[in-house]
């Protein structure tokens, strides 16, 4: 936005830039005319200088706030979407929509004060105007005593006219310069932040000829506080600015190059800021770093330099780095290209990466192979599906050191043995220096050269893998170990019964194999590609990835024809009533008659000027003088006013539009978030709405004035000059009509597109911001920045002929003016009147020429003020397009459940049936199974058979489609959603926590004490145990390096300065903070080791005692205890029954044959904890 508003500004910068000129030379012709009198009319303007000077300044300091506003309400919007899961699992819309306002009413105080200054100065330099023509008049008239004759009048009254136009766009014009000055000094300060460049101390090596070394040498390694650099997701705790940021000392660590590294650490101990530390991401406070770092442009060169054949020894280049980051980032496209990620498809390896990665089987079920759409940040892929597609990109890149940041977390046990034999230990990773943060360490470490264990801040250990098998370390990691299962259980099950496999629960939502795509119902579509996927590609397919654009999920709409009158009704009638807006309406007819009326009364002035020099008039000349004074001031006032009370209507048009479209968002279902990308509502929210706030007030202020000035100012004519007077308008109006309907068509419609255009801008900018590390690793910094501009190509092209169409008719309406005029004098001098009963004398035709003059005038204004309005108008009816979204049902059902319920937590599913949209196949089919109350139960099954569906019927994310779920023998699907998912809890496996303090994160609508929120925290463990226990459960000290103590520490947006694990702890803080009776914990520890695992576990069986707890498993021993265990296949229930009944079934039981493929030893734990 700061962009396009220094963009946009060159015709005002040349416009004001050219006023003083025109102003010399306007009252160069006055002083012509009335001699010394001129000089008395600019004492008005010296005066108005300073004040005007003043505001300006004002206005300046208004914006600069107004922009920061601005800024800070698109970031909690953006924070909003990216959290909108969690907001309506939660019920936190009421919350969600009070910290949109608060930011709102802000920047609308800001607003509504720089409207004020500008009408201040629209006053004064109008007044100014006025008291100018007074002053000269007066002092010509009253002080030297000479008669005013129509020619002096006239004229003089036509070049203050002129002067006036001429400046009556300097507010606006001060305020558009000033507005890009803010712009281009907030541009100027971020293109001068610091960059990610080597620090004094560090030094990072890339010659590209030589393997690389990797090592730190006494590093003191911390999380930038400066902005610099944010922590993102997934990574371990930084605090912000003026706060202790946790550090990382006196690291001494030499990796093996080209073989396998393995960075162990208990969660928060700082894994992820010492691989962040490799890639220049962290602020190094001293030490030397020695690592590769992929240049700017490499993948842009490699896209002009690889030629086919290719060969590994070409390919692969030791100056360059993949990153993996924890919180995986995909792009808004196909699987195949997310792969690719701008490199040729070399098929011989492409193949291999799908395979070592464990990818074939997904893309296989996939109807449209790899060229699946993954949607945005791959909301149409399960977590382990994301996880494995950044872990393949990585693996197919050139680079010869790879860092990934606990990739094997969010995959299953055999799907991480896979990955471990045939990627870790298998060719495409041979002669790379791969540094992996798992947990995963039994499996992980004996095949590492080197292992790094990260403790209390520092390195603890450092050594082979034989001396570390051998250390207490590996101990302490068999113990862990011995708590859990590796991966994530529905991945599993998913393996295990892959030879079964059928179409997912995701494909059936017709957008690939996704958990989350679980709510894209209607709005969700069955992507289709152009091309067939890749199942054995010859090298002529090679790009095809690149060049295939299959359509998105859900295009964004585009209106057209002119703008709609319920559209105008509805911006109207959005913040005011129909009496308000008569009462405006009327104010404009009477201050555009008063402006006319100025002119009349000079008329009628000048046509008494005879009879006052022979004192025959009725009235004297100061008489005449002075009421011309009044009206003049009169008309001006009376224009401020009309001014203000069109800005205050809009600004309340404009507030009421925001929060219907903030609602509406808030509302709509999951799906359509799934389908509808971040840029396309921040666009509405963003662009859109500055031109509803700024824009088209001020264009509404101007264009009803124009039409009513033609009306006005030709009924004056009509009636000095009669009615031959308007031959010459008859002439040229069906011209400026045509015209006018060329340029308002062709200006709205380029409009249109050019919004359509900025969302594509939006979305790109918000991928890459997203993305920033893993671009700057990989090298992608210049290919995405040729990709950007391609896109921002598109939305400058959708833009120039907005502009060309308005100097073309421009031209042409200068013309026809012109010509008016001509005919107009012509008219005068031809004198056709006196064969009408009129006769044109010197008073009548300065009169008529002043007049038409102001009709030309008038109608060029009405042409460009309604262009302008319409293209404005674009903006509100894309935002009321949005305050229409399909709604989820009622939050409030009355009569609404006791306020102790669920009191019990006994829940039934009764042959429940769901679908994601009417036109799609069942997802479940026929769900029957009840849960006493306080019972605990484990939902296990493949990728897509349901499981998340089930939980997501629940919550009532999808309604179901036949059957009933019964909460205490209450039907869910009667009662209020606020009631429903209010009174439930949820834990769920990609938490988004709200930017807050810590308190807010966890208890949001702050309704507990500090003491209830710190005892929550302490029976999760995020609290050391310095005095005393949480008397709810006994557990173990707290290791985390960021003090949770604080209850004001600062929470980054989305939680970014969490990791993952923690902030799924502090979520299951606010689940015992609620002392819900059901409580949901879908993959609630798949970012965790075995230690919070384990608080997890107690938290369950001991915080949570009296709630019926609902878990999708995350490892077999952490469910292995539950009372009950529900296996789902293809949407339907395949068993329900006690885990020590599921294994006496022996091999006939799917529980038993997911228990047995973890190993004979842990089969033998788990049917003994049964």
């Amino acid at each position: 936005m700061d962009v396009e508003r220094i963009a946009s500004v060159g015709w005002q910068s040349v416009s004001l830039a050219t006023t003083p000129l025109e102003l010399i030379v306007g009252l160069y012709f006055l002083w012509k005319l009335l001699g010394v009198s001129a000089l008395f009319g600019l004492v008005a303007s010296i005066i108005a200088a300073p004040v005007t000077y003043y505001l300006g300044t004002v206005s300046a300091d208004l914006e600069d706030r107004i922009q920061s506003a601005r800024d800070k309400r698109v970031g909690v919007i953006s924070e909003m979407l990216l959290s909108i899961k969690m907001i309506k699992f939660n019920a936190w819309e009421s919350r969600a929509r009070e910290r949109v306002e608060q930011v709102r009413q802000e920047e609308l105080k800001g607003i509504a004060a720089e409207f004020a200054i500008g009408l201040l100065m629209y006053v004064v330099t109008s007044i100014s105007l006025a008291l100018m023509g007074v002053f000269a008049l007066g002092h010509y008239t009253l002080a030297r005593g000479e008669a005013l004759t129509p020619s002096i009048a006239f004229s003089a009254l036509a070049i203050l006219e002129g002067l006036q136009y001429t400046t009556s766009d300097i507010p606006d014009e001060i305020v558009a310069v000033l507005q890009a000055a803010v712009s281009f000094l907030r541009t100027a300060r971020y293109l001068q932040s610091e960059e990610i460049i080597p620090v004094p101390g560090s030094r990072f090596s890339s010659d590209g000829q030589t393997p690389q070394t990797v090592a730190l040498s006494e590093v003191t390694v911390t999380w930038p506080v400066d902005g610099v650099v944010e922590a993102k997701a997934g990574s371990d705790p930084a605090v912000e600015a003026g706060n202790t940021s946790f550090t990382l000392t006196d690291l001494n660590v030499t990796f093996a190059v080209g073989q396998l590294n393995l960075i162990v650490g208990r969660l928060g101990s700082g894994k992820s800021l010492l691989l962040k530390a490799l890639l220049g991401e962290a602020q190094i406070l001293s030490g030397l770093v020695l690592s590769p770092r992929s240049s700017p442009t490499a993948l842009a060169e490699d896209r002009l330099r690889l030629v086919r054949p290719f060969q590994s020894s070409v390919w692969q280049d030791v100056s360059r780095v993949a990153y993996v980051p924890q919180t995986t980032y995909l792009q808004s496209s196909t699987i195949r290209a997310n792969i690719l990620f701008g490199l040729p498809l070399w098929d011989e390896r492409y193949q291999e990466t799908l395979d070592a990665c464990g990818l074939r089987p997904d893309v296989t079920a996939f109807d449209d192979g790899d060229l699946t759409l993954v949607g945005e940040n791959g909301v149409t892929l399960s977590g382990g599906q994301k996880a494995r597609v950044s872990l393949a990109r990585a693996i197919y890149s050139r680079a010869s050191t790879l860092l990934l940041d606990d990739c094997l977390s969010a995959v299953d046990a055999e799907t991480a043995a896979h990955i471990y034999e045939k990627l870790f230990k298998g060719p495409l990773c041979c002669g790379r220096t791969v540094i992996l943060v798992s947990h995963q360490v039994q499996l992980v470490a004996p095949a590492a050269a080197k292992v790094v264990v990260i403790h209390e801040g520092s390195v603890a250990f450092d050594g082979d893998s034989q001396a570390f098998l051998a250390s207490k370390w590996s101990d302490v990691a068999r113990e862990d170990e011995s708590k859990e299962t590796v991966g994530e259980e529905e991945q599993t099950v998913e393996t295990l019964l892959a030879t079964e496999a059928k179409p997912s629960e995701e494909q059936a939502a017709g957008s690939g194999s996704s958990k989350d795509a679980g709510s894209a119902n209607a709005f969700t579509t069955q992507v289709a590609s152009e091309t067939p996927a890749i199942r054995g590609n010859t090298p002529e397919e090679e790009d095809t990835a690149l060049k295939v654009e299959p359509k998105t999920a859900q295009e964004e709409t585009r209106s057209f024809g002119s703008i709609p009158m319920h559209v105008y009704w509805t911006w109207l009638r959005a913040g005011s009533s129909a009496i308000f807006w008569l009462f405006v309406a009327s104010l404009f007819i009477l201050s555009s008659w008063s402006a006319v009326f100025t002119n009349v009364w000079l008329k009628w002035w000048m046509q008494q000027s005879s009879a006052i020099e022979t004192g025959r008039a009725a009235h004297s000349t100061a008489w005449w003088y002075g009421w011309y004074s009044a009206i003049s001031l009169g008309s001006v006032l009376l224009i401020a006013l009309r001014k203000a009370l069109v800005y205050y209507g809009t600004i309340k048009s404009s507030r009421a539009l925001f929060r219907q479209m903030t609602n509406a968002v808030l509302r709509a279902p999951l799906g359509f978030h799934n389908a509808c990308p971040q840029g396309r509502l921040l666009n509405r929210f963003g662009s859109d709405f500055e031109t509803v706030d700024v824009s088209v007030p001020y264009q509404a202020a101007w264009f009803l004035p124009s039409v009513l000035a033609i009306f006005l100012n030709l009924g004056a004519a009509v009636l000095s000059g009669g009615a031959s007077s308007l031959l010459p308008v008859l002439l040229v109006v069906p011209a400026y009509v045509w015209y006018g309907r060329l340029y308002c068509t062709a200006s709205r419609d380029a409009r249109r597109l050019a919004m359509l255009a900025y969302s594509k801008v939006m979305s790109s900018v918000a991928e890459m911001v997203a993305a920033t590390p893993v671009i700057r690793a990989f090298g992608a910094s210049e290919y995405l920045r040729r990709a950007f501009f391609d896109v921002y190509d598109d939305w400058l092209m959708a833009k120039l002929p907005a502009a060309t169409i308005s100097h073309y008719v421009s031209l042409r309406l200068e013309l026809l003016g012109s010509l008016l005029t001509f005919l107009v004098s012509a008219l005068i001098v031809l004198d056709p009147g006196s064969a009408w009963g009129h006769t044109f004398n010197a008073a009548t035709a300065g009169f008529l020429l002043t007049t038409i003059h102001n009709v030309q005038e008038a109608m060029e204004r009405t042409l460009y003020s309604y262009a302008s309005l319409e293209r404005s108008l674009v903006s509100v009816e894309r935002v009321i397009e949005y305050t229409k979204l399909p709604s989820e049902a009622a939050e409030i059902v009355e009569p609404r459940p006791h306020a102790s319920w669920p009191s019990r937590g006994r829940i039934d599913f009764v042959n429940v049936a769901a679908r994601y949209a009417a036109d799609l196949p069942l997802v479940l089919k026929n769900i029957s199974f009840s849960l006493p109350a306080s019972s605990k139960i484990a939902i296990v099954g493949s990728t897509g058979s349901g499981k998340s569906t089930l939980v997501q019927s629940l919550f009532r994310l999808i309604e179901a489609d036949a059957g009933e779920i019964l909460i205490d023998g209450i039907n869910v699907g009667k009662i209020g959603l606020q009631d429903l998912r209010s009174r439930l809890q949820i834990v769920p496996q990609d938490p988004i926590i709200l930017a807050g303090s810590l308190r807010s994160a966890v208890d949001v609508l702050g309704t507990c004490k500090d003491e209830e929120v710190l005892a929550a925290l302490r029976a999760v463990a995020l609290i050391r145990e310095d005095v005393e226990q949480s008397s709810a459960v006994p557990l173990p000290t707290s290791n985390y390096s960021t003090d949770f103590s604080n209850l004001s520490y600062p929470i980054s947006e989305g939680g970014s300065n969490l990791s993952a694990g923690e902030k799924q702890l502090i979520c299951l803080a606010r689940c015992i903070l609620s002392q819900s009776k059901v409580i949901v914990l879908d993959e609630a520890t798949s970012s965790t080791d075995a230690e919070t695992e384990a608080i997890v576990s107690q938290s369950v069986h001991k915080v949570f005692t009296q709630s019926t707890v609902i878990a999708i498993a995350h490892r077999l021993r952490s469910i292995i205890d539950f009372d009950k265990v529900l296996v789902i296949e293809e949407g339907e229930v395949a068993e329900f029954d006690s885990p020590a009944s599921l294994l006496a079934k022996g091999e006939e039981s799917k529980f038993y044959r997911l228990c047995q493929a973890t190993g004979d030893a842990e089969f033998a734990y788990l049917k003994d904890r049964a």
